[in-house]
């Protein structure tokens, strides 16, 4: 699939028990959205909410979490830099 800019998008779902989850990467964007069925976001539909967003935001790898259904913003920004594997000190 392609999103407006031409660009590679990736949709998959799963369900593994009583977890339904739907995982969806723009690589234009450079973004992956993660949902799971029963959680939300304040500001879309039930069934709609992303909860989990990683984005390449101000030029770094950020995971934002929506961990409060009745709060716009995120309520965690985690900036991933120092998980990149070129960050590993001991291995080299």
């Amino acid at each position: 699939m392609m999103n407006e800019n031409g660009m590679d998008v990736e949709h998959k779902s799963a369900t593994v028990g009583e977890i339904k989850a739907r995982l969806v990467i723009d690589g234009g964007y450079n973004y992956a959205e993660i949902s799971i069925q029963g959680m939300g976001t304040s500001a879309m539909a039930d069934g709609e909410g992303v909860p989990i967003f990683i984005e390449k935001y101000e030029g770094k790898w950020t995971l934002h979490v929506w961990a409060d259904i009745n709060q716009e913003d995120a309520t965690h920004r985690i900036d991933l830099t120092d998980a990149l594997e070129g960050k590993r000190q001991g291995d080299k």
